[in-house]
């Protein structure tokens, strides 16, 4: 799967409102590295009418090759493999908690 990186704090719409990267940072398991991205919202309409900011984690997956290639634009592309065993999420979700704080981990 290809991954194009972004630029720092590059705001990305979404249906529901808009969030940003804040880093892009890589975890060692299993003797591979995981890609994950510290990403934070701007501010989402929620279901109730009212609107929230939060912190969240995004897992890609496990680098294949690292901004092996250029986009269109410019933007590096990486090659990922998305973690697809249910075991290694939880390991991983739970590393990355423990190191920042953050309990809403989602992967890809």
């Amino acid at each position: 799967m290809r991954f194009t990186h972004t630029s720092p704090r590059d705001e990305i719409r979404c249906r529901s409102g808009s969030f940003y990267v804040e880093a892009e940072q890589t975890l060692d398991y299993g003797g591979k590295k995981v890609l994950y991205l510290l990403e934070s919202t701007t501010q989402l309409t929620t279901c109730c009418g009212g609107s929230c900011g939060m912190s969240f984690i995004s897992v890609p997956g496990f680098v294949k090759a690292w901004q092996s290639r250029m986009d269109v634009s410019g933007m590096p592309v990486s090659e990922v493999e998305p973690v697809g065993d249910e075991e290694a999420r939880e390991e991983i979700k739970k590393l990355l908690v423990t190191m920042h704080g953050i309990s809403n981990v989602d992967f890809w």
